[in-house]
């Protein structure tokens, strides 16, 4: 209660100096603007690596087992492992093959590519991840509703770009081998229709897949030495993917990658981001809290008379001391809350209501937001903390102060 009424007194009062009044209100400003910076941004932050990850999932199977012995269609029919994911259930799985070819357009411009042959129930459930995920982030949906026909296959948006490819074109799809072939030989083709540019705001898949439904198109290329098979897994929880995985990795023939590895560059990137924009905003918040060094210090050498007559009528150095470290913490305490309850709105307005204020340069035009309250509250517990060692380092000058040297009249 005294720490509050000197508070008022020694602040924000009318009789307090109008240096020490500014700077107070400064450090509240400041602190609270930093903090609440901070927790905006890397709310953001944390909302845009959810709707990367929800993108990448919408068309990107949790687990691929390849075959890297034999890729024979009977042998993989016939793979135990396939056998065991058939019997667990909660579990789609769905064979798969892949390929990297050369594409080749009409107008003799040639662009690398992968090739990915998948099932009309793959081909259905990701055309139905993707207009789910248009709903939810309010973009404009996929306007195709079936999968690729006979010799049809639909193309990542700039991939389709990059070649001046338009629905309708035609294709001719040579495999890696093509390139080492003899002088004479005939090369190995396939020639193909475009039914449909897909556009799913991945720029891997944009730029480099080709979709077909197996065994409808590619035909000329299924014995290539070059061409992938394997089977793909849908899981319950596609963060929880590490127990199947290590099952599956006790096969020795099969390589297993997670929707987790095969992007990890892309994560790695996305954490290195989100680190190095916390520790600017939290230096930032850092510099700012050692504002309250500037309010005691000055407080301190303007009150020193008013302590030494508290002294004099039996106020020790250590009930002085804590008094001061009383009103910093108060002083802190209102820039803390402030800018934490602050940040707090936004980030949950912007969960909400996501802004939609990107350019449509990228491939996401909203301003998600992930409001975490366990990550508020550790940002409150931080900035209190740093806050009461400013304070600590603020009141080191009342160690050796005396009544009378405080009394004393300069």
């Amino acid at each position: 209660m005294l720490a509050w009424t000197f508070f008022k007194k020694y602040l924000f009062s009318q009789k307090a100096g109008s240096l020490i009044k500014r700077i107070s209100w400064l450090c509240i400003v400041g602190i609270g603007l930093s903090l609440a910076s901070f927790v905006v941004v890397l709310s953001i932050m944390s909302g845009l690596n959810k709707s990367i990850h929800r993108r990448i999932l919408s068309v990107e199977p949790h687990l691929t087992a390849e075959l890297t012995t034999d890729h024979d269609e009977k042998n993989i029919q016939n793979h135990p492992a396939l056998g065991f994911l058939k019997a667990q259930k909660n579990l789609n799985v769905r064979l798969y093959d892949s390929q990297v070819v050369i594409l080749r357009t009409i107008d003799g411009l040639f662009h690398g590519a992968t090739i990915r042959g998948m099932s009309e129930e793959s081909f259905t459930s990701m055309l139905t991840q993707l207009r789910n995920l248009a709903d939810q982030t309010h973009s404009v949906p996929p306007d195709y509703i079936d999968p690729p026909q006979e010799d049809e296959v639909i193309l990542g948006v700039d991939l389709a770009k990059a070649m001046g490819v338009f629905e309708g074109d035609f294709l001719t799809v040579l495999p890696l081998e093509s390139l080492t072939m003899a002088p004479g030989e005939s090369p190995i083709y396939s020639r193909v229709r475009v039914r449909q540019i897909l556009a799913t705001n991945i720029a891997d898949i944009d730029s480099e897949m080709v979709f077909y439904q197996r065994f409808k198109a590619m035909s000329t290329l299924q014995k290539v030495g070059s061409r992938r098979i394997g089977f793909e897994i849908w899981t319950q929880d596609p963060y929880n993917t590490n127990p199947l995985k290590q099952k599956l990795e006790s096969y020795k023939d099969l390589k297993v990658e997670s929707w987790k590895d095969r992007n990890s560059a892309l994560f790695f990137a996305l954490k290195l981001e989100k680190l190095m924009i916390g520790t600017f905003l939290g230096l930032s918040a850092l510099i700012t809290s050692f504002s309250i060094l500037s309010v005691l210090s000055i407080l301190i050498s303007q009150k020193r008379k008013e302590m030494g007559l508290l002294m004099a009528i039996g106020f020790s150095l250590k009930r002085i001391s804590k008094l001061f470290q009383s009103l910093g913490l108060i002083l802190s305490s209102f820039g803390v809350f402030g800018g934490v309850m602050i940040g707090s709105a936004l980030a949950i307005y912007l969960e909400k209501y996501p802004l939609q204020i990107v350019p449509d340069i990228y491939y996401d035009t909203e301003l998600p937001a992930e409001f975490d309250i366990t990550f508020v509250l550790m940002v409150s517990v931080v900035g209190l903390i740093l806050s009461w060692l400013a304070v600590k380092l603020s009141i080191q000058q009342l160690s050796k102060l005396t009544p009378s040297e405080a009394l004393r009249v300069k």
